[in-house]
């Protein structure tokens, strides 16, 4: 999630690795992707310099769907919605929320996605109640890559916090008593305690929120086909996929999503996939 500041349109400057016809021309056989690199499991960059992340797996399969090679914008947080109106890129998918200002400035499809996590410890447990009492866990298990894990692991600097390696394990955790608390994706949250009814969610709907996709102010014609598409992805369960691999730690989900994308940015013969780009403030 990031803070904007929109502003007027001004000249990039654009790295060496930088395309002009990329970054300034429309192409029918393209699809620009513009994002913030820096907020796993979104959008990051691993060691090789490939985009990665939930964002970038949507964006994939969006420019898939509607037979577009997709180039991928890094650029500056409080670029990105500027970026649209200057004609300098044609969708934003950067864990973006819509307040009032920006709705005002840009156009945003349905939300892709809805997040929060939740606590789930046994009925009879007072000592964790709710956020601020997850310090009395004897173990709080998590899925390590998770949202939910990633939002414990940097927010409340916690020291009882056991990562395991997907949900399944980190459910056993709680299960068999190597953990007293599983701090999960809300959804699975769900799930596991009406399948185990010794256990009981104490809180839930914490650090809610919901992404969408952002186009420049009246592009009718490419917000509506996001929204088929993004319509057309909860159906086939593509959006279900993207929150197993990413949200939930589905670590084989991930790499299948994550090859692809290294796949397309590393292939010599699709050109301009990725681009840096920066603004003058």
């Amino acid at each position: 999630m990031y803070a904007f500041i929109l502003t007027s349109c001004t000249q990039p400057a654009r790295s060496s690795n930088s395309d002009s016809k990329a970054l300034t021309v429309k192409d029918n056989s393209i699809i620009r992707i513009a994002f913030t690199a820096g907020y796993e499991p979104f959008e990051y960059i691993d060691d090789s310099g490939n985009y990665l992340g939930f964002d970038m797996a949507l964006g994939y399969k969006l420019s898939e769907s509607m037979n577009r090679i997709p180039v991928f914008q890094n650029m500056k947080s409080n670029s990105l919605l500027d970026s649209l109106n200057c004609g300098i890129s044609d969708m934003v998918i950067s864990a973006v929320e819509v307040t009032d200002e920006r709705h005002q400035k840009v156009d945003f499809s349905d939300s892709y996605i809805t997040l929060s996590s939740s606590i789930i410890t046994y009925k009879d447990n007072t000592d964790v109640t709710n956020i601020n009492s997850l310090k009395n866990a004897q173990n709080v298990a998590v899925v390590s890559g998770s949202d939910s894990g990633y939002y414990l692991t940097n927010n409340l600097g916690l020291a009882n916090i056991k990562e395991y390696r997907n949900e399944a394990e980190a459910e056993l955790a709680v299960l068999n008593g190597a953990a007293d608390v599983l701090f999960t994706d809300s959804k699975i949250a769900e799930t596991f305690v009406n399948q185990n009814r010794k256990f009981t969610i104490k809180e839930t709907n914490i650090n809610q929120r919901k992404f969408c996709i952002a186009v420049s102010k009246g592009n009718s014609d490419l917000l509506r086909l996001i929204n088929e598409k993004l319509n057309e992805f909860k159906k086939d369960g593509t959006l279900y996929n993207l929150r197993s691999a990413y949200i939930s730690g589905n670590a084989e989900l991930r790499t299948t999503f994550d090859d692809k994308l290294i796949n397309i940015q590393q292939d010599s013969t699709v050109p301009n996939t990725k681009t840096s780009t920066d603004y003058a403030e």
